[in-house]
């Protein structure tokens, strides 16, 4: 009996083991999930990565489970299949990740971006402006975000994402200087950006005289009052030149059939003829009292150096001489007159006294010399010269003594010109592939390229205060005049035409005077 127990007993152990071993085993099951980071953080427009986890009741990862996503409000953020989360708005949403009925939620703060400043649409303005408004260019702009001009808050404008505006007062340009500008977008996120360069500019004085679409046109050193004088249908006015107080100016024009000096008021009144030679009279210059003019006249096919009062009295041939004889510059006390001329078989440098007596050569070389121009204390002459292979800007004493090679460059430099001060000197050089500006000091050292290498740039005149020098420039495409600071620091469009605009003869085109007859 008990044997009979014992069996039963076994057998009945014996199927338990059996049942155990042998059954089949079901999935885990799914008893949290887990969402990282906890605390995600994403700004406008960017997105982050978010990694769900489906573990078991002992905490295990379990693989191969499929987990769904979704946001709480998609108008703050939004949330792809896979779990990336971008930013729509600033705000809270909550980000939800689900896996076989079991989810977990983490709260996505989205913030705005930090603002980025790329360029000012223009980044300088003139001393004294009123109502300027700068216009930052960007990214990440926000409606909230602020511009900041010298490290305060400027009343700002939301044009969009890439552009925002900022109106400046008449005290945040009333001091030449320069100010850095950047944008603050306040929290949530945002920040403060980089900074640019705001440039507070020393309006340029004076008059400038130039040509435009035949006529004669004044305007101020920065570019405002835009005026055409001569209203000349047909004719071809040009190389307009200030008298030396500024009350009136001479030009050449062609209105009469053949090329002859006129003269007008400052304002384009008065208009008097002052020759009626047969040959071309052109390119004159006045003499530093206001009371004559030389110019470039061509008799009997040959050019001279002749000589007309203001009121067109006294006309008188000065040189007359066998050779090509042209481009008269006055001393500064008046009493000379530095020309070129080819008498002696090729073009030199001659001076002479006013009256046409005593001509002398002072360049004496074998080579060629062009457009000599006074010294503003009338020691020296600077001219162009090839006699070193190239062109090159020379200077020499009015004896002919001290000749000098200032530029001294392997290419070609010419078109020299004194600023008024006499302490440098503005000049035209092919140096870099193309006619640019350059200045150097009046004994040719620190010599300094002012414009770049899109298009070209030559006919420059100096401001009355040397700090200033007007050009005219092909780098947007047309005959266009700047003005550009002396040491390169600043670049100023003054006028903006479909014809071309173009400076007068020698540099002679600004008046720092405001003459009798208006601006």
């Amino acid at each position: 009996m008990h044997r009979l127990l014992s069996l039963a007993v076994i057998a009945a152990f014996g199927l338990c083991g059996c049942s155990e071993s042998s059954g089949p085993t079901g999935p885990a099951v799914v008893a949290a999930v887990s969402v990282t980071p906890a605390q995600p953080v994403v700004v406008v427009g960017s997105t982050v990565q978010l990694t769900a986890v489906a573990r078991d009741a002992g905490g295990t990862a379990l693989q191969g489970r499929t987990v769904t996503w979704s946001s709480s409000n998609d108008a703050v953020a939004t949330v792809s299949d896979s779990g990336i989360v971008r930013g729509v708005s600033v705000g809270s949403a909550t980000i939800t990740a689900t896996c076989e009925g079991v989810s977990a939620g983490v709260a996505a703060a989205v913030q705005y971006p930090a603002p980025a400043v790329g360029s000012l649409a223009q980044s300088w303005a003139w001393t004294g402006t009123q109502g300027f408004s700068v216009v930052v260019r960007g990214s990440a702009f926000q409606p909230t975000s602020v511009v900041l001009f010298g490290g305060q808050d400027r009343p700002t404008q939301y044009v969009d994402g890439q552009t925002l505006h900022a109106d400046l007062s008449a005290a945040d340009l009333a001091t030449e200087g320069s100010t850095l500008v950047s944008v603050r977008t306040p929290a949530p996120g945002g920040g403060l950006s980089g900074q640019v360069t705001f440039r507070i500019l020393r309006r340029p004085p004076g008059r400038i005289a130039f040509t435009r679409g035949g006529d004669v046109w004044k305007m101020m050193g920065d570019g405002t009052g835009a005026t055409n004088l001569t209203n000349s249908a047909g004719a071809r006015d040009a190389n307009p030149v200030w008298s030396p107080d500024g009350s009136r100016i001479a030009f050449d024009t062609d209105r009469d059939g053949d090329r002859e000096l006129y003269v007008m008021n400052a304002d384009g009144s008065g208009v008097v003829r002052l020759t009626q030679r047969a040959g071309a009279d052109s390119a004159a210059v006045w003499s530093p009292d206001g009371q004559r003019l030389a110019f470039s006249c061509v008799t009997g096919g040959n050019p001279d150096v002749c000589v007309v009062g203001a009121d067109g009295s006294g006309l008188s041939n000065l040189t007359a001489s066998a050779g090509d004889d042209c481009a008269p510059m006055w001393s500064p006390d008046g009493a000379r007159i530095a020309f070129n001329s080819s008498r002696d078989g090729n073009y030199e440098i001659y001076v002479m006294a006013s009256d046409g007596s005593g001509p002398t050569n002072v360049s004496r070389s074998p080579a060629r010399e062009h457009f000599p121009q006074w010294s503003p204390d009338g020691t020296r002459i600077i001219f162009y010269s090839n006699r070193a292979g190239n062109w090159d800007v020379f200077v020499v004493s009015p004896d002919g003594s001290g000749v000098t090679n200032l530029s001294d460059s392997p290419l070609d430099d010419h078109a020299s010109l004194w600023s008024p001060s006499g302490s440098r000197i503005a000049f035209m050089s092919e140096r870099t592939g193309t006619a640019q500006i350059f200045v150097m000091g009046s004994d040719g050292s620190g010599q300094l390229r002012l414009t770049g290498n899109v298009g070209e740039s030559y006919m420059a005149a100096w401001a009355p205060d040397s700090h200033w020098i007007a050009i005219v420039s092909t780098r947007d495409g047309n005959e266009e005049i700047y003005v550009v600071r002396s040491d390169g620091s600043a670049t100023v469009r003054l006028t903006n035409d479909a014809a071309a605009d173009e400076l007068g003869w020698r540099g002679l085109a600004w008046t720092g005077t405001t003459g009798a007859t208006g601006r």
